[in-house]
């Protein structure tokens, strides 16, 4: 089964994906480091719009290169837009 197939099937996705204005769930990143690409893909956003165009560091180096230390709070994540729909979510692994 097919990444879009599968998410297809879960219960209000549909309107989910509407609201979003998702064009399936074909996710390409296009930056090789991690920070970026992890920005892209929870937000469906390039990350340079929230600054985030390489990897995050400590905060004077953050600030050496123009960049927050974190992925600002009150950025749309799909994360959160699912848990607003009824599903449990979470965050495993690492973000480095």
């Amino acid at each position: 089964m097919t990444p879009v197939a599968l998410v297809e099937k879960l219960h209000g996705f549909e309107a989910l994906r509407r609201s979003l204005r998702l064009a399936g769930l074909d996710l390409n990143v296009l930056n090789p480091v991690c920070s970026p690409s992890r920005t892209a893909a929870m937000t469906r956003c390039y990350a340079a719009r929230f600054s985030i165009h390489q990897h995050f560091a400590s905060p004077a180096s953050n600030a050496q290169r123009n960049m927050p230390d974190w992925l600002d709070p009150r950025a749309t994540t799909l994360p959160r837009l699912l848990k607003q729909t009824g599903y449990r979510t979470g965050h495993f692994g690492k973000w480095h």
